[in-house]
Formats: C-alpha cells, structure tokens, sequence
C-alpha cells in the first residue's frame, strides 16, 4: 500500500492535486486506515500515471480520469486488451501460430542470455502447452526473483523448482491469450497475443493471432500487474513477493533502444 505522498512523487503530480481529484472527481479513491491516512493499491497509482499521460496528450481532466478508470477494470482480466487499451499506438500483428512459438522462443532466449533477477510471467492457454516448454522455463524460473504460468490447470501448484502454476476459470479471457512477461531492472519485455474466435476445429500450424511486443519499462511493469492482479486471488503470498521487487520504472533510454534492437534481431534470426 501507498502513501499519497509516494503517489504523488511517482506521478509527477502535488499532493494537493490528487486530494482535489478526489473531492472533485470521486479519483483516485483510496483505502482508509484508522487513523484517517489515506492508502493506494499499486494499480491506483497506475491509474494517475495513465490520466497523468493523456492530460499531456491533450485529453480534458474528466475525459482523462474516465478512461484510466476504465483501462484499469480492463486491465484486471486481460494483457492483451489491458495493453492495447493503454496504448493504441500498439498496433497487433496477425501472425500464425508457428511464428508466434518462434517469437516466443526468442523473448525467452533473450531474458535467459541477460540472467537478470525479475518477474517472469507466462500465459499458455492450455496445460499440454505449458507442458512442452516447462523445461525452458524451469530455467528461466531459475533466475527470477518470481516466476508464474498461467494455464486450464486444475489446481494452484507452486514447485519448488519451477514457476508457480495459476489455474484459469473458462471464462476468464486469458484462456484465448498466450503471452510472456520479463520485468527486471534491467530489462523488460512484454509479448501479448490473443487468438482470434472460431479456430477450435483448426490445426495448430493454421490457428493465427493478434500479437503485439514492448521494451517501454512503463507498459512492461503494467503488464507485469496486470498479471499479479489476476494471480492475487489464488497467489496472494507469490503476488506480495513479486512486488516487493518493484521500483520506478526506468525511464526510456538508450539501453532500452538496445534492448529493442537486440530482442528485433533475435526474432528475425528465429522467423528466418
């Protein structure tokens, strides 16, 4: 939990400003403790970044406040629709699925080969899927501070040796997704994809997907709390220790140009 002191210096806003948006605006709206002190939840403070950033886009305060309320209840149950409705600037790309295990490939060789302490996050739709990459990333879990798959499991499973096993309800929008999430402090990237409907009867070689990729430390930390805001309910104690790995999020820079160029070359190298 947040004070709105640490809210408001992550921001870049006053404490005055957040205390009259939420007189004014009903926003951000904080925890309570008994003292009367006013407490943040980790995607509060998302969300004044979010309004934060389409004010300097041009947006009104209302306009701005209203769609960072309803990107963070997006942002609860999808990484593909919580991203894209972050950024439009994100266009997917419509790939088939051999490329997208080829891409998959690559992110993954590109956070082993840096052996950086972080948060590994995968979404696999399907248990046998996981199942035929768990070895990879029983390596990658090696090197993460925590690690986490989520699949159709039938049961929450935390192996000593390898991620933590997050079992989906059928309704949940992650079971059409396949995505990968690294978020160290170093390096960060996030591969998103949601297969598109009426591909059940489909081989595999011909089922295709809207994917989008990122380095941007911003979109790669939402991302990363996208996905701990869904593992919460069955994973509070995994969640908690994910988090206590945060910081700020590093600001774009050069080693985020390199991290781009380096992860594009190692894609195109798979694709070829």
């Amino acid at each position: 939990m947040l004070t709105i002191g640490q809210v408001a210096r992550r921001a870049g806003v006053s404490v005055p400003t957040l205390r009259m948006w939420e007189g004014r605006h009903g926003f951000p709206l904080p925890s309570r403790l008994d003292s009367g002190h006013r407490r943040y939840r980790e995607r509060d403070c998302q969300s004044v970044l979010e309004v934060v950033r389409l004010r300097e886009s041009g947006f009104s305060l209302e306009s701005a406040i209203a769609r960072a309320v309803q990107a963070t209840e997006t942002l609860t149950t999808s990484l593909f629709a919580g991203l894209r409705s972050r950024v439009r600037e994100l266009s997917p790309l419509i790939v088939p699925k051999r490329s997208l295990i080829a891409i998959s490939r690559a992110v993954e060789d590109e956070c082993a080969v840096r052996a950086e302490p972080g948060v590994l996050v995968g979404s696999f739709q399907r248990e046998r899927f996981y199942r035929d990459s768990e070895p990879r990333w029983r390596e990658l879990a090696r090197t993460s501070a925590a690690a986490l798959v989520f699949a159709d499991f039938e049961r929450f499973r935390e192996p000593a040796d390898a991620p933590a096993e997050i079992p989906l309800d059928w309704t949940s929008p992650l079971q059409r997704e396949w995505a990968i999430v690294w978020d160290s402090p170093g390096f960060g990237v996030c591969l998103a994809a949601w297969e598109r409907p009426g591909q059940e009867g489909l081989a595999d070689g011909r089922r295709v997907f809207e994917a989008i990729w990122t380095v941007e430390p911003r979109l790669v930390r939402e991302a990363t709390m996208i996905a701990l805001g869904i593992a919460s309910g069955p994973a509070p104690d995994l969640v908690g220790r994910a988090k206590a790995q945060f910081e700020e999020p590093r600001p774009p820079g050069a080693e985020t140009l390199r991290a781009a160029t380096s992860l594009t070359n190692r894609i195109v190298s798979y694709l070829a």
